[in-house]
């Protein structure tokens, strides 16, 4: 059986270098950063992330490959945390490993947070992460009118989860 693990995100030219592939992809830069970025500008902002500490950044790993990306930061309400999920290699699509990724990672953030809810923004247009947002137990809440990293006029999704265990509490 497959295994899907985590793996923090190091300062290092070989995460680096898979990011910058990933950038490259005309199926990520659709939903992620809508263009594709240089290596310096992948440098740049993921140390700077790294050095900043606000958000937490893993990988992805299929069978000991990494295949995706996920970052987790908490939100302007204290009692929520959000997250920005990516597969990266084309291959890993439509075969649900996002939806079981995204279960995992709402385990995790609960897990290592007070949080009692975690919230996910994909574009209204992106089918595919909707429904891997849904089928992890996210509700959507509302759409909103936003703008996608270059500006360009978009409407978002906001789905929401909350942390059963501690609601109950």
């Amino acid at each position: 059986m497959e295994k899907i693990e985590f793996q923090k995100l190091d300062n290092n030219n070989i995460d680096y270098e898979l990011l910058h592939k990933w950038s490259g992809e005309s199926f990520i830069q659709e939903w992620f950063e809508q263009r594709s970025l240089s290596i310096d500008e992948i440098i740049d902002k993921y140390e700077r992330k790294l050095k900043e500490g606000k958000e937490q950044l893993f990988f992805i790993l299929y069978d000991g490959k990494k295949i995706g990306y996920f970052q987790y930061y908490p939100d302007t309400d204290p009692e929520t945390y959000e997250y920005d999920i990516l597969i990266g290699e084309e291959e890993y699509l439509n075969r649900g490993i996002g939806t079981e990724a995204s279960k995992m990672i709402n385990k995790y953030i609960f897990d290592q947070t007070n949080t009692n809810k975690i919230m996910v923004r994909p574009s209204k247009r992106n089918k595919r992460a909707c429904r891997c947002y849904e089928k992890s137990g996210f509700q959507l809440i509302r759409d909103y009118s936003g703008h996608d990293t270059l500006g360009n006029q978009d409407i978002f999704s906001i789905y929401i989860i909350e942390n059963e265990k501690k609601m109950q509490l």
